[in-house]
């Protein structure tokens, strides 16, 4: 039996139409991807300079004789204003006064997760702060913690 010539474009016309839709569906997911991972370089770049920034800061008020408190103090004023211009909208916290490490390394300053360290003649800085996806959240991914570290030696 033959299928006259319009029925066999019709199934193909047909078959194009589902190949258009996959396509558009795939590039569409590879744009939402790009987008949340840019927002996360970006505030990974932030949180970066904003440790560099207070670790020096510290270290130079050490330098310049101040206390080990004062020095953590005006760390923290520079993370305050730092914070104010994050590029996700959402300022990160200030270090935890205490702290923090990865689990099973306590006091180990190169594991520092968050937070200010004095020790033998650097200061370290960690930070984080979450940040939520934008697309990702249609397949329930809410949010990725975003962290940086900074590591000042002196003498």
């Amino acid at each position: 039996m033959h299928h006259p010539a319009g029925a066999a474009r019709a199934g193909e016309r047909g078959q194009a139409l589902v190949l258009v839709a996959l396509f558009l569906t795939f590039l569409l997911g590879m744009a939402a991807v790009a987008v949340d991972v840019g927002r996360f370089y970006t505030e990974r770049r932030f949180l970066q300079n904003s440790a560099d920034s207070a670790a020096l800061a510290a270290a130079n008020a050490l330098i310049l004789g101040h206390t080990q408190s004062e020095a953590e103090a005006e760390a923290r004023a520079l993370l305050a204003r730092n914070a104010l211009d994050d590029p996700t909208g959402t300022p990160p916290a200030l270090p935890s006064a205490v702290p923090l490490y990865a689990d099973g390394h306590a006091g180990e300053g190169a594991y520092l997760v968050e937070g200010i360290l004095f020790s033998g003649g650097e200061v370290r800085v960690a930070l984080r702060n979450p940040v939520g996806y934008t697309f990702g959240r249609v397949v329930g991914l809410t949010q990725q913690e975003i962290g940086a570290r900074a590591r000042v030696g002196f003498t």
